[in-house]
């Protein structure tokens, strides 16, 4: 989870655990792999705290796909500016 700030400087940037075993690592699209994850042991719930305490309901998140990353992170936010509906692509 990499969180950057209206000027692009990294504010919050952390793996986190999963929570089962990960079948495919989608190393060409996450830049993950097993080794990166060896010694990890922040979790969902230590990560969701994180970004709480960071962002407020007055915040806009602007990201690409965002719709996804707050699905996986049981995270819900009203403001929110997707560029993948902005700047759709193949």
């Amino acid at each position: 989870m990499t969180i950057l700030d209206f000027t692009g400087n990294i504010c919050y940037d952390s793996l986190l655990k999963p929570p089962v075993p990960v079948g495919d690592y989608k190393t060409r699209f996450s830049g993950i792999t097993k080794e990166k994850l060896k010694g990890v042991t922040k979790n969902l719930k230590e990560v969701q705290a994180d970004i709480l305490k960071m962002i407020s309901a007055k915040d806009i998140i602007v990201g690409h796909s965002l719709d996804n990353d707050l699905t996986v992170l049981h995270l819900e936010h009203r403001r929110v500016v997707d560029t993948s509906f902005v700047f759709p692509h193949q």
